[in-house]
């Protein structure tokens, strides 16, 4: 997949109650979609499917249960 921007995308399949940590530069922003199952992102879910974060310096996902999950590193 090309994406003509300044992006990174990661993706994830978390089959059980497992957990990820992915480094983030608190100058850029970071969009996390859990497609499918559920996860916490950086702490208890909040409503909605996704999570933006900014000037974050870690993404932490946990709890995760039959999720597939993507990240995206995008440029302020």
């Amino acid at each position: 997949m090309t994406i003509h921007t300044d992006a990174t995308m990661h993706a994830g399949l978390f089959e059980g109650d497992e957990r990820a940590e992915l480094a983030l530069d608190p100058a850029r922003l970071a969009h996390v979609h859990v497609a499918r199952g559920s996860a916490h992102v950086n702490g208890p879910p909040q409503a909605g499917d996704g999570a933006r974060l900014e000037r974050e310096q870690r993404l932490v996902l946990d709890h995760c249960r039959d999720a597939d999950v993507i990240v995206f590193d995008l440029a302020r």
